[in-house]
């Protein structure tokens, strides 16, 4: 709904024009000096006929507009957006700095928080479709962009960008306006930032930067030059700020709504085949067929079974009123022949498979069950490259996707491994992962100890960045009890960086992540309150939902638990955190959200038979 508008006033005492009243005024010029034409004199006759003349009423005014926020709702990908100006001051024409935070629900954290940005300018090397490269051949404003080196060396760059009206930006001038890192002598500058700007009118705009820690660069001031006056001016002013926006999210789950959380059941009759749960070595949570949700995917017999997930369709009876269902439910099974032999593994056809090809290129002498082989993404195509450790250097093969694999390529480990990780996979005393603890969305090498937990972070092609240990790791157990076994990564918040879940016998505990630097504090499940935690319980995090954040699941194959041997916490109570729901102006407008997963519509269509 828009604003309210005050309404006007009636013009009172308009004289109108009626039939066989008094000649009127010839057209002249009035007092203002316009010209004003009046209606043309009408004579009398014996069918008079009554002539309307519309009132024209003033526009209201007084009428209350908000600061310039604008709100939409993208189609294409179904993400709630908001844009909200920031007010300079006034400068020469061309002078003025252009702010404006923009929100976007898809979006992850940032300086001004989950999915806020500034709209500053920056030029990026670009990560997700691999290693970047400056091709700027696809121009579209018409500017002049020029990569400036400087003398002292390759490595020292900056950019400069000259647009159509002879705007001059400066991109990446000074060291406090670059994301960089130092290795081998070399800068390696990932993002260079807008410092920089002006233009034929003798405009200048500084941009200056908070310099670079282990929390990022975030803006710190914007300056404007040449805004000096030349005659004081003496008077008096008065100002009068509008009503403040007010932000509505939704909360993630800490504290007390954790120790709140309700212990919930899989619908048992929907698993069949699945008698002892999801427990020991042969079974494991998998989205086979890349639907968003994690399904249960089990060896057996020289077979392979996939119990699909439908938890996410939910019971609906509209669109408008729609809720998810309180209990999981999973398809029966179905099943697909294993082969032996490593090969693709092309789906031409929804639940079937076609043969397996193998692959043309394929390392000699790799065993794929070796602890030290890992298979992860580290040229940042979305595709899985093999990564083994040795003792002193770190060899991977690039993913050539339906080709296989290319050559090997060696990274020699540091000496120090401050300075990068000299770690094994297969190291008994020590576990490492492969997880997001940066929050940056790369996959780096973590180690988990005992109240010490660091880690290196990828910076692609079998390369790792200087050690970053976090502050307040935690001691997770007694040294005598503590075991790797119980330690489960995974994102509890939604916050895009990963936590740790630690099971123990007195219950289970909650270490936040924040953002790669440190730990908050720790949050407890009673044992009391969770199910048996015993030798033939199962537990493990995953997406069982299917709306972006993880649940607890416990499985157990002892007899008692037959009838219920899959259970399951839902932290988030089902709903993504940190997601915009509530704008208010405190002028009279307010706009509520509302979100469900499009895991939800997807397999609602498939239900309905929409699927081709």
């Amino acid at each position: 709904m828009s604003a309210p508008n005050i309404p006007s006033s009636a013009q009172r005492g308009k004289p109108s024009a009626i039939p066989g009243s008094s000649p009127a005024p010839v057209p002249g010029p009035n007092r203002s000096g316009n010209t004003k034409t009046s209606a043309p004199h009408q004579e009398q006759s014996t069918a008079q006929s009554p002539q309307l003349i519309s009132v024209q009423t003033p526009t209201g005014g007084g009428a209350i507009q908000g600061i310039g926020e604008k709100f939409a709702a993208q189609p294409a990908t179904g993400t709630a957006t908001l844009t909200i100006p920031i007010s300079a001051t006034e400068a020469r024409p061309g002078g003025t700095p252009s702010l404006a935070l923009g929100y976007s629900s898809g979006s992850g954290n940032a300086p001004f928080g989950i999915g806020w940005s500034l709209n500053i300018g920056s030029i990026t090397r670009r990560v997700s479709k691999g290693r970047p490269q400056y091709q700027p051949r696809s121009e579209g404003t018409f500017a002049r962009i020029e990569r400036v080196t400087h003398q002292d060396g390759p490595g020292n760059v900056h950019w400069r960008v000259t647009s159509r009206d002879n705007a001059l930006s400066a991109y990446g001038r000074n060291s406090s306006s670059r994301i960089h890192f130092a290795s081998k002598g070399n800068k390696n500058i990932f993002s260079w930032l807008l410092c920089e700007t002006y233009d034929v009118s003798g405009n200048a705009i500084s941009f200056v930067y908070k310099s670079e820690d282990d929390q990022g660069i975030d803006l710190n001031a914007v300056n404007e030059r040449n805004h000096a006056i030349l005659r004081g001016s003496v008077g008096s002013y008065f100002s009068r700020a509008l009503p403040p926006l007010d932000f509505d999210y939704i909360a993630a789950a800490t504290g007390e709504r954790i120790a709140r959380s309700v212990v919930k059941e899989v619908d048992w009759e929907s698993l069949e085949n699945l008698p002892e749960g999801v427990t020991g070595p042969l079974y494991q949570w998998l989205d086979l067929h890349e639907e968003g949700l994690e399904a249960v995917f089990a060896v057996q017999g020289g077979s392979w079974f996939y119990k699909r997930n439908q938890s996410a369709a939910g019971t609906v009876s509209s669109l408008e009123n729609s809720t998810l269902s309180r209990t999981v439910t999973l398809e029966p099974t179905k099943v697909v022949n294993r082969m032996p032999n490593v090969s693709d593994t092309e789906k031409p056809r929804f639940g079937q498979w076609d043969v397996f090809p193998p692959f043309e290129l394929w390392p000699s002498g790799i065993d794929i069950g070796n602890p030290n082989v890992r298979f992860i993404d580290l040229t940042g195509d979305g595709r899985a490259d093999i990564l083994i450790t040795e003792d002193q250097i770190l060899t991977y093969h690039v993913s050539l996707g339906y080709s296989g694999y290319g050559a090997p390529r060696s990274v020699h480990k540091r000496t120090d491994e401050e300075r990068g990780p000299r770690v094994l996979f297969s190291d008994v005393d020590e576990s490492v992962y492969f997880t997001n603890l940066s929050g940056d969305g790369t996959s780096d090498l973590c180690r988990v100890r005992n109240g010490e937990n660091c880690y290196w972070p990828n910076l692609g092609c079998g390369r790792f960045g200087v050690k970053v240990t976090m502050n307040g790791s935690p001691y997770f157990d007694r040294p005598e009890a503590f075991t790797q076994k119980r330690v489960l990564m995974t994102d509890i918040n939604g916050s895009g960086a990963t936590d740790i879940i630690y099971v123990r016998s007195e219950g289970v505990t909650l270490h936040f992540n924040n953002s790669g630097n440190g730990w908050a504090k720790v949050e407890h499940l009673p044992s009391y309150f969770l199910p048996p935690i015993d030798t033939l319980a199962s537990i493990t995090a995953t997406n069982l939902m299917g709306n972006g954040t993880n649940c607890l699941v416990w499985s157990s194959s002892a007899a008692s638990d037959t009838c219920s041997p899959l259970k399951y916490i839902n932290f988030n109570n089902g709903i993504k955190p940190h997601l915009h729901v509530k704008i208010t102006n405190n002028i009279g407008k307010e706009t509520n959200l509302s979100y469900l997963p499009s895991t939800t519509f997807y397999l609602r269509d498939e239900l309905e038979g929409k699927h081709s």
